[in-house]
């Protein structure tokens, strides 16, 4: 007998878990801050360099620096909206069917 499955508690429960899975999802979707930090981070890092080492701000090695931080922070944020966008469409399609 398929009493467990065919009870209103048991789908009121199924409800409740599938909410709160989909709460879950929404809450892991990234967010501005996440990308403000991530830089935040690396200005402190090189502040903290210049701080260390006086002398490296009359050096054009930390220019590079700061530019190849800013890049690998430009490319970060474009592979995760890319992947992003791909986990989105994925749900988009399961949810569908």
């Amino acid at each position: 007998m398929k009493h467990n499955q065919d009870s209103p508690q048991a789908l009121a429960e199924e409800m409740l878990q599938k909410e709160a899975t989909l709460r879950e999802f929404n809450s892991l979707r990234p967010n501005n801050k996440q990308r403000f930090y991530r830089s935040a981070g690396m200005l402190t890092a090189v502040v903290f360099l210049v701080y260390c080492y006086p002398e490296i701000i009359e050096q054009p090695v930390l220019y590079i620096l700061l530019i190849l931080m800013m890049s690998l922070n430009a490319q970060a944020y474009v592979q995760n909206k890319r992947t992003n966008k791909r986990i989105d469409l994925l749900h988009k399609l399961l949810k569908d069917e």
